[in-house]
């Protein structure tokens, strides 16, 4: 229950955050009314607009059945209009696009939300805090991508190297199948992706790059994701991606898994070359390879992290909440580490040795750090890859 406030809670803060801006208050609106904005295809009155005093007014509310092309006016009864209320186009199914004058100062987020034959935001080029790239809705500077249309056909979108913030619901519902983040990237919002229909994703490596719970939650194509260095994971970030296989780039640095990163907590860092298998809960890694008791902190610089322990053992317990539903525990198989000890050394050569020559067994975990080259079977050329390893 404190988990749903909190996020509840987060998300209205994000909201007055956006909408503070304005010269209007949402909970001081005077009475509404209704403006006859004609579309291509509806003769009927679609937004309803409420002014605040006698300064200004905003967009409130779409009508669900409004269809074709919008046009917001910038000026309502002699009034600039200023603002779009959070959610004002949610669940328009059938609007095509959506013109946004200049007079626009604040628009809160969720506007778009499943407007799934959308297909281009546009934006009065003389307006001083947003714009329009090829029909996606960004802040004037290009650093926060707001909205991509849900119903614009393309397969690959490759964001603005200017980008640091993919905001809530930005891309939800979209038809992308693969998207390409820029490698400045500082924040992916809450469901940022959710139900969009992307099959590959690449992390970049920027170690202060946060991915927010259910940022990719229930993408069910979701079938790569490639982690090519360090970023921060809130809890749930990919709950629901039940497909999904985690890949970690080779020349990558450890990735950090972490729960509640604002507040402070113990978390886990799993380094290069590392698979992680989320339906059978097993994590293969070399020696050294998990860390974990980490400690996360916000500073105005950036990450502060404290000193860690080493805790990879073969057979240890690592509790993981974020990826799926699936497992939040993963026991570790470290290459080498047949006994369990956190080292590959002269006693797991032996060991090893007796099993190729029939004289010991191993089983689960154990037998599988000692297949090095997963054969299925524990034999000489094990023996010789362990071997290599102690006396590295």
């Amino acid at each position: 229950m404190k988990k749903t406030l909190k996020k509840a809670l987060s998300v209205l803060l994000a909201v007055a955050a956006v909408l503070g801006t304005a010269c209007f208050d949402i909970g001081e609106f005077c009475l509404g009314t209704s403006l006859a904005v004609k579309s291509e295809s509806a003769s009927t009155d679609v937004l309803t607009i409420y002014t605040k005093s006698d300064s200004c007014c905003y967009v409130y509310e779409c009508d669900t059945k409004a269809t074709g092309d919008i046009v917001i006016p910038s000026t309502y009864n002699g009034l600039p209009v200023t603002g779009i209320s959070h959610s004002a186009f949610a669940r328009c199914k059938e609007i095509e696009t959506v013109m946004i004058p200049d007079s626009v100062t604040s628009i809160g987020s969720g506007v778009f939300l499943d407007c799934t034959s959308l297909k281009e935001i546009n934006v009065d080029e003389n307006n001083e805090y947003f714009t329009s790239i090829d029909g996606v809705l960004f802040d004037k500077k290009v650093k926060h991508l707001r909205d991509y249309p849900a119903g614009k056909t393309m397969s690959e979108y490759v964001i603005p190297d200017s980008v640091t913030q993919i905001g809530y619901y930005a891309m939800r519902s979209s038809d992308i199948e693969t998207v390409v983040l820029p490698d400045g990237l500082k924040n992916i919002h809450p469901q940022a992706f959710t139900y969009s229909k992307i099959n590959k994703v690449t992390i970049p490596d920027n170690p202060f790059l946060v991915i927010d719970s259910m940022a990719f939650s229930d993408c069910y194509y979701l079938d790569v994701v490639v982690f090519s260095g360090t970023a921060c994971l809130y809890d749930e970030a990919f709950i629901g991606c039940n497909n999904a296989v985690f890949i970690f780039e080779p020349n990558s640095e450890a990735y950090t898994f972490c729960v509640n990163p604002m507040n402070g907590h113990h978390y886990t860092t799993i380094a290069e070359d590392a698979e992680v298998d989320l339906k059978s809960g097993v994590i293969y890694t070399d020696v050294g390879g998990v860390k974990a008791n980490k400690f996360f902190q916000n500073t105005s610089e950036g990450v502060d992290v404290s000193m860690d322990t080493d805790y990879t053992c073969t057979g240890t317990v690592v509790s993981i909440d974020l990826w799926s539903s699936l497992n939040s525990q993963f026991v570790l198989v470290v290459n080498g580490d047949t006994n369990g000890d956190g080292i590959c050394d002269v006693l797991d050569c032996f060991e090893v040795e007796r099993i190729s020559n029939g004289n010991a067994d191993l089983s689960g975990v154990y037998a599988e750090a000692g297949d090095n080259n997963n054969d299925g079977i524990i034999d000489i050329t094990d023996y010789q890859s362990i071997v290599n390893k102690a006396i590295a």
